[in-house]
């Protein structure tokens, strides 16, 4: 009978060593290893710097896979949707990376803007973006330079960093710095927008 105890003691042990990590690889799977980095999930936190002043924007960032169609032309393209609680107005920050024709899904990597003077830049190896802010006198911010380091992607989630320099139709400059942890954005109909 002790024998036969100690059996079962051993069994149920290594059944939960083996739930254990299961469970753990499971949380890492698939997509990237955890990340840890600066923001919760669902949210933003931001340094905005213009003309010496800095201000820190926090809100909520959703991502999403859309198709827009131009010219008869479809090409996926991956977007991010920065929101902030104080602008009801429909200002905020927003960026797009194109995924080319053959599909490939967003990945943990560095994706940077293509300057002018790189024009030879495939357009799917590029950041476009704008920044479109309250106290920023009505002025719309477009990507110039810098990147969106992508850190972790699941299907339901992805999270990064952002060093980025915009520029306004004057030519005051922007840099937008931080991190983002991105939840998937929901249509009306209550189904998911993104596929993987």
């Amino acid at each position: 009978m002790q024998r036969r105890r100690k059996q079962y003691l051993r069994a149920g042990l290594l059944l939960s060593a083996v739930f254990v990590l299961v469970v753990a690889v499971s949380y890492t799977l698939p997509g990237s290893p955890a990340y840890s980095g600066g923001a919760e999930k669902g949210t933003y936190r931001v340094t905005s710097e213009v003309a010496g002043e800095t201000t820190s924007i926090e809100g909520y960032v959703f991502f999403e896979i859309s198709e827009p169609e131009i010219g008869g032309y479809s090409s996926p393209v991956f977007k991010l949707h920065f929101i902030s609680p104080e602008d009801s107005d429909g200002r905020g920050i927003g960026f797009m990376i194109p995924l080319g024709a053959d599909r490939t899904p967003i990945g943990v990597e560095e994706y940077r803007v293509a300057s002018a003077d790189k024009s030879f830049l495939k357009p799917s190896e590029s950041v476009y973006g704008y920044a479109d802010l309250a106290g920023s006198e009505g002025s719309l911010f477009l990507t110039e330079s810098g990147g969106i380091s992508i850190r972790h992607v699941s299907e339901l989630e992805v999270a990064g960093d952002m060093d980025l320099m915009l520029k306004d139709h004057s030519g005051q400059q922007m840099r937008l710095e931080g991190s983002f942890h991105a939840r998937l954005l929901q249509s009306s109909s209550g189904r998911f927008q993104a596929t993987f």
